[in-house]
């Protein structure tokens, strides 16, 4: 098993332009798991955990008014 990229989306639901970056954020994940397929390339994990700041009170105070928030590693 090879090196993981951890991701954090921060949003809310309801939120449209979460819901945008959660299809980007996906997308570029296909492509990139795509494009690092293979026997010959090196097999890199990728996570995408995500977080309601209407469920968290740190998140909501610290991310408010900057959600959608995309957190690597």
């Amino acid at each position: 098993m090879g090196p993981t990229i951890n991701l954090t989306l921060i949003g809310k639901a309801g939120c449209h332009l979460c819901d945008e970056a959660r299809d980007s954020v996906n997308a570029v994940i296909d492509a990139f798991k795509a494009d690092h397929s293979g026997e010959d390339k090196p097999q890199i994990q990728v996570t995408l955990v995500e977080h309601d700041i209407l469920k968290d009170d740190d998140l909501r105070a610290k991310y408010a008014e900057e959600i959608p928030v995309l957190l690597i590693n």
